[in-house]
């Protein structure tokens, strides 16, 4: 299974919910220079707060308008953060 970005910025990873991206921190236009995304995990486990924020540096979406893709190394630093603070 993969990384998977919903309508409501929630982040699941095979088919777990790890966090949220704050819409307004990616970037969806290839705007020059890159703007880091913020993506916040549960503090302490509670997955009612999701108000840790980390900083992504790879860009969200690959490709263009027609065909969109998540970008390999985004769902890999994502992995990383989850795996560190949530250990999943």
């Amino acid at each position: 299974m993969t990384l998977e970005v919903y309508t409501n910025n929630m982040i699941s990873l095979d088919g777990q919910y790890v966090g949220r991206i704050d819409r307004a921190t990616y970037d969806l236009k290839g705007r020059k220079p890159h703007i880091q995304t913020t993506f916040y995990t549960p503090k302490d486990g509670d997955h009612r707060s999701l108000s840790v924020p980390h900083t992504i540096q790879a860009m969200l979406y690959v490709g263009g308008p027609a065909d969109w893709s998540i970008n390999p190394d985004f769902e890999a630093e994502i992995r990383s953060i989850v795996q560190e603070t949530i250990g999943a």
